[in-house]
């Protein structure tokens, strides 16, 4: 399965419009990844990592984050994830980025 995007490229003044297209993965795909980050996370935990919330707690003890600062971080992943999709303007080497991005990872 895949998603298309339409998105305008500028480049030398002149904008153009691009189809880009993301492939979904497959449920193998899927079970490898999680099988995957399961090894990771058990490694992880076993060698002394904090987990998110005990990061977060740290981060607040030490000044570094509130709950002023998690409030306005969950309205924007809220607003970002309610967005619809719309037709965005790049630059050129952003393309080549993604695209660059997107070819390393066949």
């Amino acid at each position: 399965m895949s998603n298309t995007f339409k998105v305008e490229v500028a480049k030398d003044g002149k904008s153009q419009e691009v189809e880009l297209r993301v492939n979904l993965p497959d449920n193998e795909s899927v079970t490898e990844g999680e099988k995957a980050y399961n090894k990771r996370f058990s490694e992880a935990l076993s060698s002394g990592a904090f987990l998110r919330i005990k990061m977060d707690d740290i981060a607040k003890e030490q000044g570094l984050w509130s709950d002023d600062k998690q409030q306005e971080l969950t309205e924007m992943q809220n607003e970002i994830a309610t967005a619809r999709p719309a037709r965005i303007k790049i630059n050129h080497s952003s393309v080549e980025t993604f695209m660059g991005l997107a070819i390393d990872e066949r």
